[in-house]
């Protein structure tokens, strides 16, 4: 499996660095991607139709397709390549240049799929439910399209990401600050009226993207830091999944290191520690106590059986 993931990344890396939504993004997800495949039944999606809920460049559509007969990926087109949904036209050339054919790309929202009921042997999703105006209408959705017994595997934030975020927009600034001072000592191009210039864009883009500033902002779809804390505990988001006919077979522990107090300063420094720390994090995944410091969960949830089903009524 690691081999496999291996060289879709490394061809990804030489044939389309510049999908990457910032540098060290493939290998920060192909190690995510590896670490929850440990939690997919691999027997049953051999042959399996799957989904993949919010693909961005479809990069991690790419590394679990090999495991099913057919993948549809799908996300919000937009042509905004600063958001997380990066776009379908990034995504057709990522699953080009991957020569991907087992994979559909299909631009929709979450909230209202356009397909079947009960279609989809699997769905996965990463980092892309605490962006959706309203995860139970979500959830309903994936229930509605999968398969009696069918499995979810989302990926999702934990409480610690906004601890975490306290600290981190004060070292966004400081790396920032150091940035500029090192553009300047090494003689930043321009007249002195267009260095301010510079610099009061970079502060007005600062203003715009943290309007809460000294506090910092969600990271998703919630009124603020504290509501976003609350509302992303590991027992929380459980309870959202089975309060949407959800049974939860299994939860694991992702990325156990503190992320978001390095990728200020280099998200390739980042990804690479995320990346030599994996066989550590898949030995502990199922540690249920890491889980509430991990900085992101995967969830397990089995889309029930009804009795009527399961009698062949």
């Amino acid at each position: 499996m690691s081999n496999a993931l291996d060289l879709i990344y490394h061809e990804a890396v030489t044939s389309v660095p510049f999908l990457q939504t910032w540098p060290g993004y493939f290998l920060a997800k192909k190690t995510e991607t590896e670490i929850a495949l440990k939690y997919f039944n691999h027997d049953s999606i051999k042959k399996a139709i799957g989904l993949e809920i919010g693909c961005g460049n479809a990069f991690q559509s790419a590394l679990i397709a090999d495991f099913a007969d057919k993948l549809v990926a799908t996300d919000l087109f937009t042509e905004d390549d600063s958001t997380h949904t990066v776009g379908m036209k990034k995504a057709k050339k990522l699953i080009e240049a991957l020569n991907k054919k087992n994979i559909m790309l299909v631009s929709c929202s979450s909230l209202a799929l356009p397909f079947s009921d009960n279609y989809f042997d699997f769905v996965f999703s990463s980092s892309a439910l605490e962006h959706m105006d309203d995860k139970d209408l979500a959830l309903k959705e994936i229930k509605r399209v999968l398969k009696p017994g069918g499995h979810s595997i989302i990926i999702v934030p934990t409480h610690m990401p906004s601890l975490y975020a306290f600290v981190h927009v004060y070292l966004y600034c400081i790396a920032r600050i150091l940035q500029l001072l090192f553009k300047s000592g090494s003689k930043m191009e321009g007249s002195k009226q267009q260095n301010k210039d510079r610099l009061s864009s970079i502060l007005g883009r600062f203003s715009k993207n943290q309007p809460s500033f000294p506090m910092p902002e969600p990271h998703g779809t919630y009124r603020n830091i504290f509501h976003e804390l609350f509302s992303q505990l590991p027992f929380n988001w459980k309870r959202k999944f089975k309060r949407n006919g959800f049974v939860i077979k299994d939860s694991f522990g992702i990325c156990l290191f503190p992320w978001l107090l390095i990728e200020p300063f280099s998200t390739m420094i980042a990804a690479r520690i995320y990346s030599s720390t994996k066989d550590i994090n898949k030995k502990l995944s199922f540690f249920k106590p890491l889980k509430y410091i991990s900085y992101l969960i995967g969830i397990v949830a089995v889309k029930k059986i009804e009795a009527s089903v399961a009698n062949g009524v």
